[in-house]
Formats: C-alpha cells, sequence, structure tokens
C-alpha cells in the first residue's frame, strides 16, 4: 500500500478507492495503537466515555511508566484472539474526512510516535517519507478538494 502509493505520486492517474481509504485509515489507528501513548489514550477513553478530554500536549516518560498497567490491560484484552482484528474492522473513514497525500518541499519532522492528531483528531497524519504524508481532515478544516496537497512553510 506505502510503495504504491510512493510509486505513483506523481501519476495523474493516481487514484485512491473509498475502500483503500478506509484500510488507511485503520492503519493509521492499527500504527497509533502500537505506541504506548496511543494504548494509554485508547483505554482512557474506553473506561471514562463520558469524561474523557482530549489532551492538550504529548504523554512524557514518566506518564508512560505510572500507566504500564493501563498498557497492560491493553495488551491482556487486545493480544487476546482477533479483539484488535475486529475493533480495527469497525473502524470506518468518517463521511466528514477528506483524505490527501501531503507532499513537503522540506523534510517532515518524524518522532517515535508515527501518527500525529491534531484538533481533537480532526486532523490525523501519518508521514510515509521523509517528504510524504497521509492525512485525512475534518471537513471544517479541509484545506483542499485535491486528492495531492503541497505543504508550504508559512
Amino acid at each position: 500500500m506505502q510503495q504504491n502509493l510512493i510509486k505513483n505520486i506523481k501519476s495523474k492517474d493516481l487514484d485512491v478507492s473509498e475502500n483503500m481509504q478506509n484500510k488507511i485509515f485503520q492503519y493509521i489507528h492499527l500504527q497509533y495503537l502500537r505506541t504506548d501513548a496511543g494504548r494509554i489514550n485508547f483505554m482512557n477513553l474506553i473506561e471514562n466515555p463520558f469524561t474523557y478530554k482530549p489532551r492538550k500536549k504529548p504523554i512524557d516518560l514518566d506518564e508512560i511508566q505510572k500507566h504500564k498497567n493501563t498498557i497492560k490491560k491493553f495488551n491482556e484484552i487486545f493480544k487476546q484472539g482477533n479483539n484488535l482484528e475486529n475493533l480495527l474492522k469497525r473502524m470506518k473513514k468518517p463521511s466528514n474526512m477528506n483524505f490527501h497525500i501531503a507532499i513537503s518541499e522540506d523534510n517532515l519532522l518524524t518522532s517515535d510516535n508515527p501518527v500525529i492528531a491534531t484538533d481533537n483528531w480532526n486532523q490525523i497524519m501519518l508521514p510515509i517519507t521523509p517528504n510524504i504524508l497521509i492525512e485525512f481532515q475534518e471537513d471544517k478544516i479541509n484545506s483542499s478538494n485535491d486528492l495531492r496537497v503541497i505543504l508550504k512553510k508559512k
């Protein structure tokens, strides 16, 4: 999937079907759940759905250490049988999310957490090369109706 996007990025005929967008959406969430921060945030959301508040800053190493039991609980639940696979299958790209392949003239910043979510998950990004990322943007912050977008410095 990733190699195909990279290989065909400049093709005029590049098209990413809704089915493929859903697979990419699921893949991004899987990448997020592979991180300790993703597991902690996810467990906080499902354990406290009515009081959960999105974070304003990233989880630091001390907080990860304090939440080792939360990570362990996630692993116990989602490493049994097909629980994680079933969760991912239920994740569908919302109709108000727009898919883009963003190309940057400059190298993108990377971190240990591969998925970047901003504006309370209204924008989700996954860098796939130093200059290309795939992203989903909610309608209210959508930057373009084009599949490909160019990232520019302000």
